[in-house]
């Protein structure tokens, strides 16, 4: 007789966005993941621009892909979008 254990992970889960559609950076980590699901950015372009004009943010303005970086102190880093690795 045989006897064996079948271990299962069932998730429910969907697909989400990994990729800020505001610096265009893969997140960082969880915190950065639900960021993007919940208000449509990562961390840190919520943080810097939502806070600043909710009303706007609310809206759905949002900075450019360049303004966000240039804020985040980063310049010349490529994106998978822009020829990245």
């Amino acid at each position: 007789m045989r006897m064996y254990q079948l271990n299962k992970i069932v998730v429910n889960s969907k697909e989400i966005e990994s990729t800020c559609p505001v610096c265009l950076f893969m997140s960082r980590d969880y915190e950065d993941l639900e960021c993007i699901e919940k208000n449509g950015a990562c961390t840190e372009c919520y943080q810097n621009f939502a806070f600043s004009d909710m009303d706007l943010w609310k809206k759905g303005k949002r900075p450019t892909t360049e303004l966000a970086r240039k804020k985040m102190g980063i310049h010349n880093y490529k994106t998978v979008e822009d020829g990245g690795p």
